[in-house]
């Protein structure tokens, strides 16, 4: 049998897993030797690598920096060393041009010599038909040539010598010249005029004439053209021109023609390091210069295709590809160029390249220098590959060591594994013949002392045993004969358990058919559950169940943001704390994570010595989902509120708006007319106009008594002048039925008390315009009386009345007495639900008594306590004579045409000035133009095309900001109101435009001249 186990291999532990000896000697010096070893070699290389990366980012990040630092020099050295050069020639121009003017204002000279070198062509051109080392003349037939152009040429023969100087001073400059509005050309040095321009040429056409006249030039400054094609024969060329006039005529231009090659020879002689270029750009972003070296990068051939043919008939610019901004490829990085003076920057374009940049000031070009960002960084990247290479090199060394040494290391753990495991197997052995009942064996024979020790324990451990074995069997009969007592106390412990699983059943029958899940928890978890615990939160049995954590059964977090397993234990010591704890909880499925939401009632109790928490669990997600439904049928109806509220206020403004010019022209027709049947005719439009506003001033209020933004005011008023102004108001409506309007007051009323006297208007006005509607004769009558703080207003009539299902339906919104009254008297229904809804705002009420045809009687009674009089402000009110706005000088900005008529007459009438503008940015204009200070006030409308009225006051408010600035609109909402002040406006008005609350408004905002009528003045 011992051969069985002479082989390393054949070791097994308990569970039958070979452990081979070999295997584990090897581990243990992979483990505690090559893998530290392996990972210090690892972490060395990464070190090398990342370290290297790091050196090479530093390098670019100071050569980047030294690059930007010597580019943007060299920029601007250049740049300031090519604006000397052209602040020279414009200064020469400048000079060149005044020595004309002077020239043209000198007399004719007839001592100069004559003109023995010009012909005329056949076509009639006057030209220069030799070169006598002067200049070159062209003179177009365009217009006959007579005595006067030809004096005008021998005065210009005075500036020959002037313009042989400035050829000579300035060698980049090609040519020098003078153009005369009338198509006469001189231009030095001479070249054949008649064969390079075509007959009739008109050179005011071209841009070196027209850049410099007065709609492109009006401060008639030295200006450069763009790049063109000179119809002189040189090639692409800007030139540097200046206007020539006497007095404000133009006589013409003069200028000088620098030659797109001669500015690439001299930017190819400057020196650019790491192989970069030098390019100009116009201030339109068009390439002006682009040197050989760059035509590859941007794709294009510097133009030397051009056809003379063409561009003497017209102006030939270079095409939109040497433009940046017109390109895709460069319009981003270009704009960002042209918007600044100077920088560097990083672009991707032809490759990647560094450029820097500086403004020519002169003329506002700029100077590009493009260099290729490889040519910089060559030196640091070859740098970084070769270290790169290095690391890859010792990675390779390393993998070849490694191997090697792993080899070594297997033949070394077989080796030692052999000597270890041959005395492990003979003790294993011994230890099966102890276990099978031979106890005694011999002793252990190996050279290694731990293992001897193992085999001699083992023989003392198989004799121990058998000593053992002996006594056992002794005692095993001593045993049975306690069984039997035994069995006999279990008999009796049973019985009573019968008892005990009789009273649990009436609770285990309660708690498995429950439709609530119901658990039971200690400090260890969940130890039991009934089958609706299961089911809710799918798991498959009470044995699953009781592996879970409380954790798992809800999310990490709850709605309120506490993480679950900090607010669970809350819950739970608050549970111990109080004895129980009711709460709603959200819970999740442990089988598929779907949340829902329970109540959860959990309550301390003790089973034995063990404390312990039953948790019932009642799943609420139906619950939750009608509320949900109810709170989104809420929020549905919300929204269509605020939709009703946006059409009415879209509504208010579409009608307001033609209905102010309807209402204002009926006014302007009611005052100028002196026909009493027109008179009459503009009084039925004004009334017409007045009812309509009426019923839309009713439904807006309507539409915010329903959205809850109806508000009211408190401030003092003098109540019976308020209540005089109400029946003057109405007393000719009553008049005109043959009613009396009768008005009674107690004598006990206060003069001043504080409420909203335009709310109190509005109620009183639609009550007693009720009472004349539905009473056809008799009277009208209104008594105000006071009981303590409270004033009643009771209005009676001896009309139709009312019964009463009437009355009972009387404050239903668009609704009357009956539909037969709606068709008789008309209405919307609107005034009585709009009355009482102000009166409970006003904290008080609206009673009515009514018999039907014996008259009505209602009683508006609110509390308005006794005040003190309001400070008197210095304002017109209405009806008092004189221009109320005398010498007022007002801009006033509108977009429609027949509004501007309206408020012209309106604050001419009154004495003002005004200035229209028919939007926000020609009101802007206007006051640029005029200035801030020749203005009072500005009259803003709020919706105009271009510009509307909020953003053209918020410039206003930074260009004059003690300018005042009155709102005009159509919106009659209390949010414009607001938006209008937000914005800088000091006030608004809407339309239709009330006159007296109109000038009313301008004299509360504008400090109006001593001269100006006051209260004080008109009374007398």
């Amino acid at each position: 049998m011992a051969t069985r186990y002479n082989q390393p291999s054949q070791l097994r532990d308990q569970d039958g897993d070979k452990l081979n000896i070999s295997r584990w000697i090897w581990r243990s010096y992979l483990y505690n030797a090559l893998v530290p070893l392996l990972l210090v070699e690892v972490l060395l290389v990464a070190a090398y690598l990342l370290t290297n990366d790091i050196i090479r980012d530093k390098n670019i990040e100071a050569l980047s920096a030294i690059s930007r630092e010597r580019l943007l020099a060299i920029s601007d050295q250049q740049s300031a060393f090519i604006g000397e050069k052209l602040q020279r020639i414009m200064q020469d121009t400048r000079y060149y041009g005044e020595h004309v003017e002077r020239a043209l204002e000198k007399p004719f000279d007839q001592n100069l010599k004559a003109l023995k070198s010009v012909a005329f062509s056949p076509g009639g051109d006057l030209y220069t038909n030799r070169d006598q080392g002067g200049f070159a003349l062209y003179y177009s037939g365009l217009n006959p040539v007579g005595e006067v152009a030809l004096e005008k040429v021998q005065r210009l023969l005075r500036v020959d010598p002037l313009m042989t100087w400035i050829k000579s001073t300035h060698p980049e400059v090609a040519q020098v010249y003078f153009n005369t509005h009338d198509s006469l050309n001189i231009i030095y040095p001479y070249f054949d005029v008649i064969s390079q321009y075509p007959p009739k040429i008109d050179i005011p056409t071209y841009n070196f004439y027209y850049d410099a006249d007065a709609s492109n030039n009006p401060q008639r400054k030295t200006v450069w053209t763009g790049v063109y094609v000179d119809p002189a024969g040189k090639g692409w060329m800007t030139s540097c021109i200046a206007p020539v006039y006497r007095e404000d005529f133009l006589e013409g231009v003069v200028g000088m023609d620098v030659t797109v090659e001669s500015a690439i020879h001299q930017l190819e002689k400057l020196k650019i390091p790491w192989n970069g270029y030098i390019t100009l750009v116009d201030a339109d972003g068009t390439l002006m210069v682009l040197p050989p070296k760059g035509e590859k990068d941007w794709g294009l051939h510097e133009l030397t295709d051009y056809h003379y043919a063409s561009a003497i008939l017209q102006d030939t610019f270079k095409p939109k590809d040497f433009n940046l901004l017109k390109r895709a490829d460069s319009r981003d990085w270009a704009a960002e160029i042209m918007a600044r003076e100077r920088g560097f920057k990083h672009i991707s374009f032809g490759g990647d390249r560094l450029v820097a940049w500086s403004t020519i000031s002169q003329t506002g070009w700029k100077l590009m220098i493009v260099l290729p960002e490889t040519e910089v960084f060559a030196g640091v990247n070859q740098l970084g590959d070769e270290i790169q290479e290095t690391g890859l090199l010792m990675m390779a060394g390393l993998a070849v060591f490694y191997l090697i040494f792993f080899s070594f290391l297997t033949f070394r753990a077989r080796r030692n594994s052999e000597t270890v495991a041959r005395p492990l197997i003979r003790i294993a052995h011994m230890a099966r013949e102890i276990s099978e009942g031979r106890y005694m064996q011999p002793p252990l024979q190996t050279e290694l002392s731990e293992f001897r020790y193992a085999g001699e324990a083992m023989v003392q451990m198989g004799a121990t045993l058998g000593e053992e074995m002996a006594a056992r069997k002794a005692a095993e009969s001593r045993l049975m004969q306690s069984q039997h007592e035994l069995e006999e106390r279990v008999a009796e412990r049973e019985l009573a358990e019968a008892k005990l699983v009789e009273s649990e059943t009436c609770y285990r029958t309660l708690f498995e058919t429950s439709s609530d899940a119901i658990m039971l928890l200690d400090d260890r978890g969940f130890f039991n559950c009934n089958p609706a615990t299961l089911e809710l939160f799918g798991c498959p049995d009470v044995k699953s169940f009781g592996t879970l954590h409380p954790s798992e059964l809800s999310p990490p977090t709850q709605p309120d943001g506490l993480p679950s397993d900090q607010a669970a234990q809350q819950m739970i010591e608050q549970a111990f704390r109080n004895g129980s704890n009711f709460f709603e909880w959200v819970h999740w499925r442990f089988d598929s994570h779907h949340e829902f939401p329970a109540e959860v009632l959990l309550t301390a109790m003790k089973l034995g010595e063990r404390d312990v928490l039953q948790a019932v669990v009642r799943d609420i997600t139906q619950r939750k989902l009608v509320e949900q439904a109810i709170m989104q049928a809420k929020e549905a109806a919300e929204a269509a509120a605020i939709a009703k509220s946006d059409f009415l206020a879209n509504m208010s403004h579409e009608i307001r708006t033609p209905l102010n010019a309807v209402l204002g022209l009926a006014k302007i027709g009611l005052r100028e007319s002196e026909e009493d049947k027109s008179q009459e005719n503009f009084a039925h439009i004004l009334d017409s106009g007045e009812h309509l506003l009426g019923v839309i001033n009713g439904i807006l209020d309507f539409s915010k008594i329903e959205a809850g933004k109806l508000a009211v005011e408190s401030h003092p008023f003098q109540l019976v002048t308020s209540v005089e102004n109400i029946t003057g108001t109405l007393a000719e409506r009553a008049e005109a039925k043959g009613l009396a309007l009768k008005v009674h007051y107690d004598s006990n009323l206060p003069a001043w008390v504080e409420g909203d006297p335009l709310r109190l208007r509005q109620i009183l006005l639609n009550l007693l315009s009720n009472a004349i509607k539905f009473t056809q004769q008799g009277e009208v009558s209104l008594s105000v009386t006071r009981e303590g703080e409270m004033t009643h207003f009771r209005v009676s009539d001896s009309g139709i009345g009312m019964s009463e299902d009437e009355i009972s339906r009387l404050f239903h919104p668009f609704e009357q007495a009956d539909t037969s009254t709606t068709r008789k008297f008309g209405g919307t229904g609107l005034g009585l639900t709009i009355s009482r809804n102000l009166a409970k705002l006003m904290r008080g009420g609206i009673d009515v008594e009514s018999q039907l045809d014996a008259g009505s009687v209602f009683t508006l009674s609110l509390p308005l306590p006794e005040t003190q009089p309001a400070v008197k402000k210095d304002l017109v009110m209405p009806g008092v004579a004189g221009k109320q706005l005398s010498g007022l000088r007002v801009l006033a900005a509108e977009d429609v045409e027949i509004n501007r008529l309206i408020l012209e007459d309106m604050l001419e009438f009154e004495g003002a000035h005004v200035v229209f503008a028919e939007n926000g940015r020609e009101a802007l204009d206007r006051l640029e133009e005029h200035g801030a200070s020749a203005f009072d006030l500005v009259l803003m409308d709020v919706q105009m095309p271009v510009m509307d009225g909020h953003e053209a006051t918020r410039q206003i408010r930074e260009m004059a900001p003690e300018l005042p600035v009155i709102g005009l609109t159509a919106h009659a909402l209390a949010e414009e109101r607001e938006k209008c002040l937000v914005v800088g406006m000091v006030d608004h008005v809407t339309k239709p435009i009330d006159l007296d609350t109109f000038i009313a408004t301008i004299r509360r905002h504008v400090e109006l001249s001593s001269s100006l009528p006051n209260e004080t003045d008109s009374g007398e």
